[in-house]
């Protein structure tokens, strides 16, 4: 299984958000370091990208202690130092990691002046190159690949922050367990009992090898008797369920708790944040957290192959870069009196800006409306007191019975136009008789006639102009 978890940072003062998901990348390959396994994990990484638009964003992988080992020491920097060289030339004879060359990776935190803690992990250049080709074909930039025991041991000790004490921290995966024991988010020991470690016996294995595991964390860190008391569970359910981890020391015994999490991640769903995703919530951390605990890179040297050398060019350059900076100080020191200042000013400003656009609002409504009410005066003012419906019904009345109208129009000047058609002219001579006749009217004119054709024959169109009868005009505002 691929498990997922996926950070986006806003860079704002909220927390990044945090979103997991697991995928089936392994079908039909035995494992990951034979061709099939490469191009099945490559397939799974681009359906990743692709559903979560991940195209060009970095990557941080965690694998498990089938394709890595880690060695921890603590002491005098001399003897640390001595036993990282060794961890090195016998990292070539760990033969369970594949044959060929092999990648180490060393983290190193001082304790005090003359003692130190060292974390070394290896794992073959053929697994690394594996996992980056694989990354890279899906538009992945991988920058850091660590072990996951590393991954679950930072993830525990940011869950229990308020706990000094060693823990025994059991990866349980596909029917196997891996052991590590863990303080203060870092990795003390990663104990391998077998290769055929199996997840239901997980118990008898923690209570053959506890007094072992103890004494070696009392004589390299100093562990009180009160250490490896319990024992925290990582993977899914299923697996959890089948270890039943029975030990008959007392150790107390249960899953990984998450409810921490929501501390350092804005969750996007918090009931899929479950104790198999251990490993991979704790390399999410590491960005965040890394300064607390020694966290080996196997991709170090990569990167380090990949940068150009630039201390040559920085001691050549030491004295004008010195003079630039002591310069650029200045000037920063100038600007920055500058700025706060201006932030002052654009303080005050921001804050007057809402009444200053509040008034220029109202002033533009209230000239709006003044605007409008002028003109509606003016109209009010020149329109007459007509009323339409009785001029309309006595052009209706003067109508002969074989004429039709087409239009009647009215205008605000006292005048009406009338267009429309008759089969015989003298029904038009006699309209227009009729509508001079007519009491409402006067002025009546024949504007002129024409000939149409429709469905049932021959027509003459006709148009009429007419001055109506002077209406009383609209009485002034305030007059009586």
């Amino acid at each position: 299984m691929l498990r997922v978890a996926v950070v986006i940072d806003t860079e704002k003062d909220t927390l990044p958000t945090l979103r997991t998901r697991t995928l089936h990348w392994r079908q039909e390959a035995p494992n990951l370091l034979c061709d099939q396994g490469r191009a099945e994990l490559a397939a799974a990484l681009r359906v990743l990208v692709t559903e979560e638009r991940l195209a060009g964003c970095q990557v941080s992988l965690a694998i498990s202690s089938t394709l890595c080992v880690n060695r921890a020491t603590t002491g005098a920097t001399a003897r640390v130092e001595q036993e990282i060289s060794d961890v090195r030339e016998r990292s070539q004879l760990y033969l369970a990691l594949g044959p060929g060359p092999k990648t180490t990776a060393i983290a190193r935190k001082h304790i005090d002046a003359r003692h130190e803690h060292a974390l070394v992990t290896v794992t073959n250049q053929r697994t690394l190159a594996l996992l980056v080709e694989a990354s890279q074909s899906a538009g992945l930039v991988v920058d850091v690949v660590e072990s996951a025991l590393v991954s679950l041991s930072r993830l525990h000790g940011v869950l229990e922050a308020d706990c000094d004490s060693a823990a025994i921290l059991a990866q349980l995966d596909e029917g196997r367990f891996e052991i590590g024991v863990a303080r203060a988010g870092q990795l003390l020991l990663e104990y391998r009992p077998s290769l055929d470690s199996k997840s239901d016996r997980l118990g008898q294995v923690v209570d053959d090898h506890h007094d072992r595991l103890h004494r070696f964390c009392q004589r390299q860190y100093g562990a009180t008797p009160s250490d490896l008391d319990r024992m925290w569970l990582v993977g899914e359910p299923s697996e959890v369920k089948v270890a039943k981890p029975q030990t008959k020391l007392g150790l107390k015994t249960g899953v990984l708790p998450m409810d921490r999490l929501g501390d350092f991640w804005n969750l996007a769903d918090p009931g899929v944040i479950t104790a198999e995703m251990g490993a991979t919530l704790g390399l999410a951390l590491r960005g965040r957290f890394d300064e607390t605990g020694v966290s080996p890179n196997l991709m170090d040297e990569i990167h380090a192959q990949a940068k150009e050398p630039i201390r040559p060019f920085l001691i050549r350059a030491a004295a004008p870069i010195a003079a630039a900076l002591l310069l650029a100080t200045g000037l920063w020191l100038f600007n920055l009196q500058q700025e706060s200042q201006l932030t002052t000013l654009r303080a005050r400003v921001q804050a007057a800006k809402p009444g200053h656009l509040r008034g220029q609002k109202l002033s533009n409504e209230l000239a709006n409306a003044a605007l409008e009410i002028e003109q509606l005066t003016r109209l009010e003012e020149v329109t007459p007191e007509r009323r339409v419906t009785p001029l309309v019904q006595g052009v209706g009345y003067c109508l002969p019975d074989d004429v039709w109208l087409k239009e009647l129009k009215f205008d605000d000047r006292g005048s009406a136009t009338v267009l429309g058609a008759s089969y015989t002219e003298e029904s038009v001579y006699e309209f227009v008789r009729y509508l001079d006749e007519a009491p409402t009217y006067h002025d009546v004119a024949l504007r002129g006639t024409g000939v149409e054709q429709t469905p049932q024959g021959p027509a003459t169109s006709f148009g009429v102009d007419i001055k109506l009868a002077p209406a009383m005009a609209a009485p002034k505002r305030g007059g009586k």
